[in-house]
């Protein structure tokens, strides 16, 4: 069962279970895109030519957590799981749309498939 991420958007804080926790066979497919997600991040920021700390604080998360996004995970080797909300505010932040941050081809995430 999926539990409820708890998150203040306004401090730029998560909760361990709104970091998510993906588990079995998926693990790295899910690993995998997070990371290229993480690449696509990094990349538009660049090409904006904007810190961490600029794109973090224009939609409102920490700069610690943006961080985390563009690496797909956090300092506890837990997979990135950013939410709706998050990804776009990124978006806007970086010019784009939600559909171009999320790489192509997402792994098949399915209970018992």
């Amino acid at each position: 069962m999926l539990k409820k991420a708890r998150y203040s958007r306004q401090a730029g804080v998560t909760s361990p279970s709104s970091v998510g926790l993906v588990t079995g066979p998926r693990t790295d497919e899910w690993a995998s895109y997070v990371r290229e997600l993480g690449l696509v991040l990094n990349r538009l920021r660049t090409e904006a030519d904007l810190s961490q700390e600029k794109v973090a604080h224009a939609a409102g998360l920490s700069r610690g957590y943006y961080h985390q996004l563009e690496k797909g995970s956090s300092r506890t080797g837990r997979i990135a799981n950013p939410t709706l909300l998050n990804l776009v505010a990124l978006a806007q932040v970086l010019g784009t749309t939600v559909e171009a941050l999320l790489p192509p081809n997402p792994p098949d995430v399915r209970v018992g498939r």
